[in-house]
């Protein structure tokens, strides 16, 4: 890059913050052009009644067809715990309250992002609108999800 494009590039995300179009609210082409660029911090709920269960959602979209955790990005200046409640509400219908952070995973392969998800247990302030309890994992389960639970969750 010139330095005149990087001058350029500098003034357009400086104005980007300015107009408070950070994480969550990029515009999806600016989100998805800053893949392998910039690591995006992800939570993914792990949400369990008894320790042996987990609450998965069915997910059906051009990236996949299946199961998968509860979880969405972080935005820009949000704390975990503020994270975790908006993206259960989003997803659950119900709030939620981060207990501990459990593990994380790096996702060298995400169709649209350079992600890195944080597994966050979560206590649910209610019962979810979305989802289902499986003791064993779904084989149509999203793959880097199979593979945080696994690494990450050794209670399961």
């Amino acid at each position: 890059m010139t330095e005149n494009e990087i001058q350029q590039l500098a003034g357009l995300l400086r104005k980007l913050a300015a107009e408070g179009l950070g994480t969550p609210r990029t515009p999806k082409d600016v989100f998805v052009a800053l893949r392998g660029v910039v690591t995006q911090p992800t939570v993914e709920l792990l949400v369990s009644r008894d320790s042996r269960d987990v609450l998965l959602t069915p997910r059906h979209d051009k990236h996949w067809a299946g199961h998968h955790l509860p979880g969405g990005f972080v935005g820009v200046g949000e704390r975990l715990e503020d994270a975790c409640d908006r993206v259960a509400r989003a997803e659950l219908g119900v709030g939620a309250t981060l207990e501990r952070l459990v593990g994380h995973f790096t996702w060298s392969d995400h169709p649209y992002a350079s992600p890195l998800s944080l597994l966050c247990l979560c206590h649910l302030d209610g019962a979810p609108n979305v989802g289902e309890f499986f003791v064993t994992l779904p084989d149509d389960l999203l793959r880097q999800h199979r593979a945080l639970l696994g690494s990450c969750w050794p209670e399961r």
